[in-house]
């Protein structure tokens, strides 16, 4: 049941959001300086909107440069893994995770992703093999590499090809 806006569900009432072309439609209206207000005030209420508008107005010129970025972020991540296996680590590994999806997410590129992908295996390879062993890591390497196929499939055939060779030569 709808009313004005509303939506009701379970006995509750919740604020129905307009659709993307509605916005898009309103946004086109709207004066410049009102526009640059709205996207402030849109990137003070949340820490992700305010990383994805630093990255469209100061980064997404050059991915390459990016990328190395969110490499030596990643690399930082691994640093912190402790020499034994602990949960701690399986906590530490998530965060990398959940770093590089936010950043493929920015991007929106799927060579981009195949890249941070490929850097993410091949970090989990360089792990010690006691660490490897356990079934978690083995989880989580198997669902990046999941990941990395599906997005490589989606490349061109070049791309795919330059990609797999590079899959190849670092033993994933």
């Amino acid at each position: 049941m709808k009313v004005r806006g509303l939506v009701f569900y379970n006995k509750r009432i919740y604020m129905k959001a307009v659709s993307l072309s509605e916005v898009k439609k309103e946004l086109s209206m709207i004066p410049t300086e009102v526009l640059v207000s709205l996207c402030v005030r849109l990137a003070k209420y949340k820490k992700e909107n305010k990383e994805l508008l630093s990255y469209l107005l100061f980064e997404s010129d050059n991915d390459d440069l990016y990328a190395e970025q969110v490499k030596q972020e990643l690399e930082a991540c691994f640093r912190e893994l402790d020499s034994r296996y602990s949960v701690q680590n399986k906590k530490k590994l998530s965060k990398a995770i959940r770093l590089m999806d936010k950043h493929i997410k920015f991007v929106g590129s799927k060579r981009f992703e195949a890249q941070m992908r490929i850097f993410f295996c091949s970090q989990i390879k360089k792990l010690a093999p006691s660490f490897r062993r356990h079934s978690v890591i083995q989880g989580i390497y198997q669902r990046q590499m999941d990941k990395l196929n599906k997005a490589i499939a989606a490349l061109h055939e070049d791309l795919q090809y330059d990609f797999k060779e590079e899959i190849k030569s670092l033993g994933l």
